[in-house]
């Protein structure tokens, strides 16, 4: 054995590194919704050499994912195991949806937005080998319309596509105001009924008005809102601190947080099929943490929740 012969059984295949042990959480997952009458969507959040760059696909930086077909038949490979499974008639009292990608970042991918609608095509057909659980697509960072005539009822059933709602990720989104925020979310309402062909939900919404979160960014990376991100020249004079603690939270944070909630509540209500908020508990990120929201009274309780017309 030499290192030239390690090296070349390493170039034979390919290698992915995973914990494992995940599935039997998932079954556990499922089996507290239904006792509880909670619903589950099963979203597949990394495909090998990544959909999009972002740690959230386990590979943070380049976006190889569709520049292989050894990388896509994989992934085909797992829809049809999820598939198997979680799409049978014993699951569809409570897994309403199995969602094919987690943001592909279709901009970027090789193949661009051709090879994402191929893959979606094909996955598509291999869930609808088993059943008609309800079928989710991301829609790629394209808008509504792009979609209206891929997998339309014209072709197919039961797809659903998926927004996800961020107004953090650039410099500009994290410099507007309170007030900024909330028209956004306003006057983007629109564009949810693009989409004339299809469901839409938001599949993922937060309170965050910042890019504070802990490793938000990828881990070790900072904050543009302290200017500790990646190219800032330093500190922008404001801190995380304020912001990722609710018990630090002034009136003047907490109503301004509340708007911005109740303005994507009002939407999200009006304009689509479903909403599902990012997320239920985190470790110090209160802009994201539902129970702390709820337990300081800044995110309203849906059981008895009325629009607030924030937007007329």
């Amino acid at each position: 054995m030499t290192s030239p012969d390690v090296h070349r059984l390493r170039d034979m295949v390919r290698n992915v590194e995973a914990s494992g042990g995940a599935a039997p959480y998932i079954d556990k997952a499922i089996t507290w919704a239904r006792a509880t009458g909670l619903k589950v969507l099963i979203d597949l959040h990394g495909a090998p050499d990544s959909q999009n760059g972002y740690d959230n696909s386990g590979h943070n930086g380049t976006v190889g994912w569709t520049g292989s077909q050894e990388g896509i038949a994989d992934t085909r490979a797992v829809i049809q195991k999820i598939a198997n499974k979680y799409a049978q008639d014993s699951y569809q009292d409570t897994v309403v949806g199995i969602e094919l990608l987690n943001e592909p970042l279709s901009s970027k991918l090789p193949g661009g937005t051709d090879a994402l609608v191929q893959y979606y095509k094909d996955s598509y057909g291999d869930v609808r080998a088993i059943s008609d659980t309800p079928t989710v697509l991301h829609d790629g960072f394209q808008n509504g319309t792009f979609w209206n005539d891929i997998l339309s009822s014209s072709d197919a059933q039961g797809v659903i596509i998926d927004h996800h709602e961020y107004q953090v990720f650039t410099d500009e989104l994290v410099a507007l105001s309170a007030d900024e925020h909330v028209q956004k979310v306003c006057s983007n309402s629109y564009t949810y009924a693009a989409d004339t062909s299809h469901w839409v939900i938001v599949g993922e919404w937060t309170a965050a008005m910042t890019d504070c979160a802990a490793a938000l960014n990828g881990y070790g990376i900072g904050s543009r809102w302290e200017g500790s991100y990646f190219g800032d020249s330093g500190s922008s004079g404001r801190s995380c601190g304020d912001i990722n603690f609710i018990d630090t939270w002034n009136d003047t944070t907490i109503e301004n947080t509340k708007r911005y909630i109740q303005a994507q509540l009002d939407v999200f209500t009006q304009q689509t099929k479903g909403f599902i908020f990012w997320n239920f508990k985190t470790e110090a990120s209160a802009e994201w943490d539902l129970f702390r929201l709820l337990d300081k009274g800044v995110f309203p309780n849906l059981k008895n929740y009325q629009p607030q017309s924030v937007c007329s």
